[in-house]
């Protein structure tokens, strides 16, 4: 579980550089 909500904060992250 713990490592789901690691890599869906690291997609959110990604998706915020790819905006930017």
């Amino acid at each position: 579980a713990v490592v789901a909500i690691v890599v869906i904060a690291v997609a959110a992250t990604c998706n915020v550089v790819v905006a930017a």
